[in-house]
């Protein structure tokens, strides 16, 4: 387990959704003799269960369980903001800005006002202490559950608080550690799902806020018309399913979206010129430590799992050495250098 060097005698805070990898992380704190406490958060769409699932886990530890109730705030930072952005044609990635506003942002303020002296989430993410004294976000040991990509906007202050019980280990790992130890705690089913998406349909819930509003499937080639569809914000870039245009020798892939005009451009086969590109436009880009050098040997990834590709940066523009497919304004280009994670920003445009 990483962060040994801290004190035992520190009161560390799980961050516990009552699932095996928080879970695991509390026994872990807990056997190396730290001063634990889980911590359950409210979002307004955490169920019963998760709640009672942590507090079994707890009594088990003998830990107390506090509870925040954040649920407004999620709301209007995490969901509000998806709905918008859906609005506008984009894709955005709320595991990201969760990360930053709630988890590491109001909950980890308020764990820090009530005694914490540290923090802990389940996530598979490491870090170390550098040359300079400073916090490298590193990512986690399991390339398959690796999810530092989530964490690139997390500042010093907040990785200098910061402890990743399972960041070394895998899930493998993590499982077998909560079958010996009897945690009252059963593996989950892995899923890639919003937590806030009623029936993990994404349409049912943004269709509930988000009118019906017919426009015109362009072939963004032949610059004619090929169909229609009821809302931009049905559909993402490099999207096939849904476009409901038919009679061609290859597929449909969403190539580029119009929120002004509500107009979907649509390309012909998956390897049309128009899904990719070598030159991805980011805003608000941030930095875990310094800016990065321009000669820097750098990677980076558009998207959860992608294995890097080698970059340039210029200013808030990314050049990659190939090109990419359907880079997605709205979603997180995050910047590797090997290991280490040094930051990222949202795609605007490519």
């Amino acid at each position: 387990m990483t962060d040994l060097s801290i004190s035992k005698q520190s009161n560390v805070f799980v961050a516990m959704s009552g699932g095996i990898d928080s879970s695991t992380s509390a026994y872990l704190l807990k056997d190396a003799g730290f001063i634990v406490t889980g911590l359950f958060m409210e979002t307004g769409y955490t169920s019963q269960e998760d709640k009672e699932n942590a507090q079994k886990v707890c009594d088990f530890l003998k830990v107390p369980l506090k509870t925040i109730d954040l649920s407004k705030e999620f709301q209007a930072k995490i969901v509000e903001n998806f709905i918008s952005e859906y609005s506008r044609g984009r894709t955005p990635n709320p595991c990201v800005l969760c990360n930053e506003k709630i988890k590491f942002g109001l909950l980890f303020d308020k764990a820090l006002e009530t005694g914490a002296e540290y923090i802990a989430t389940g996530h598979y993410a490491r870090k170390r202490t550098n040359k300079t004294g400073s916090f490298d976000l590193l990512r986690g040991l399991d390339p398959k559950k690796d999810q530092s990509y989530f964490l690139y906007r997390i500042t010093q202050k907040q990785l200098s608080k910061t402890i990743f019980p399972v960041g070394d280990l895998t899930k493998e790992n993590v499982k077998k550690i909560a079958t010996q130890k009897n945690l009252p705690v059963k593996a989950r089913d892995e899923s890639q799902d919003i937590c806030f998406l009623k029936r993990n349909k994404l349409n049912n819930t943004l269709l509930e806020d988000l009118a019906p509003h017919q426009g015109r499937i362009i072939d963004i080639d032949t610059k004619k018309e090929v169909g229609a569809h009821q809302g931009v914000w049905n559909f993402t870039l490099g999207q096939r399913e849904g476009i409901r245009v038919g009679g061609t020798e290859q597929p449909y892939f969403v190539a580029k979206i119009d929120a002004k005009s509500n107009t979907l451009y649509v390309a012909k086969g998956k390897e049309n010129p128009s899904l990719f590109s070598d030159t991805v436009a980011v805003d608000q880009l941030t930095w875990i430590n310094k800016t990065p050098s321009i000669s820097a040997s750098i990677s980076a990834s558009t998207r959860y799992r992608q294995i890097p590709v080698p970059c340039k940066i210029a200013d808030s523009k990314i050049k990659f050495l190939k090109p990419l497919w359907a880079p997605t304004p709205g979603q997180s280009l995050v910047i590797f250098d090997k290991e280490m994670v040094l930051g990222g920003g949202i795609i605007e445009t490519w």
